[in-house]
């Protein structure tokens, strides 16, 4: 199983991905932000086994990783999405 888990892994997202534009189009009258906000806790939530496995390796990081989660990625991931949604939302409209 080890083997074919990332193959699996890439396939999941695929479809994900795939179903994540019709998704939008239903919810176009909630915010960019909220959306962004949801999905990000269901991904969190599908993200707590992993995290669970590898808690050891977790602990062991230095205060530079720890930093780096929080004040590096989430901001940035979080405005990528949020542009992303807002210039859907203006192509819709013409």
């Amino acid at each position: 199983m080890k083997k074919y888990l990332p193959y699996l892994a890439i396939i999941v997202a695929a479809l994900l991905w795939s179903v994540d534009a019709f998704l939008r189009q239903s919810l176009y009258s909630l915010s960019p932000l909220l959306i962004i906000t949801i999905e990000h806790g269901i991904g969190s939530l599908l993200f707590i086994p992993i995290l669970n496995k590898y808690w050891v390796k977790i602990k062991i990081l230095k205060q530079t990783g720890w930093v780096s989660i929080p004040v590096d990625f989430i901001p940035r991931w979080y405005m990528w999405n949020i542009l992303l949604y807002k210039s859907i939302r203006v192509c819709w409209l013409y």
